[in-house]
């Protein structure tokens, strides 16, 4: 891999990946410190709560550890998707048991505009109209809307390396994903007077 067009995930990965595989005890650790806080705002930003995104990230990190063997001959990129897919599977299955808000305020704002520091009414209104409406999406949809509204993800070349996709189809995947979403969100009232600026 060559080092100069790799991410710092990815970069980390590489560094620490071969220690881990060994078995070596402190460099173990200091891929559950590095991995675990990138796990960690991973699920935050996915709207997961920062207690259950704690545990969502070591439980990710213990199936890693466990499995890694079943990887072996994944290089870095390879083991850094793989860990995300583990992980995007606990968060789905942790909105399928909770069955709560399905897009972050991030993700939220970045459809329909930026609200008061302290929500109106209106904006409460807003809001819930938003996650009526992206409860119809897919999700696959909702996965990229709210990567590319966070921290983690954030760049399409971020959003690409966790989902394991290239950065054009990143590209494509989410302006097909906002229309999707600015589609079913015109069909509510509040979201449509914000759209049109009233």
């Amino acid at each position: 891999m060559n080092r100069a067009r790799v991410s710092d995930a990815e970069r980390q990965m590489l560094d620490l990946l071969p220690g881990v595989r060994a078995g070596n005890e402190q460099i173990c650790t200091a891929f559950a410190e590095a991995f675990g806080e990138r796990l960690r705002k991973f699920f935050v930003y996915s709207g997961i709560s920062v207690a259950d995104a704690e545990d969502l990230a070591w439980e990710t990190l213990t199936i890693v550890f466990r499995d890694l063997d079943r990887v072996h001959d994944r290089d870095a990129r390879g083991v850094l998707n793989w860990t995300y897919g583990i992980a995007r599977h606990k968060a789905c299955d942790w909105y399928r048991r909770n069955k709560v808000r399905l897009l972050p305020l991030e993700a939220a704002v970045n459809l329909v505009g930026r609200v008061s520091t302290e929500p109106t009414p209106q904006e409460v209104a807003l809001f819930s109209a938003v996650d009526r409406g992206l409860a119809q999406l897919s999700t696959r949809d909702r996965e990229i809307l709210i990567l590319r509204s966070s921290d983690v993800g954030g760049t399409f070349g971020n959003v690409a390396e966790i989902l394991g996709i290239t950065k054009g189809a990143a590209r494509v995947r989410y302006a097909r994903a906002r229309k999707r979403a600015q589609d079913v969100l015109e069909a509510f009232p509040e979201v449509r007077k914000r759209l049109a600026g009233k």
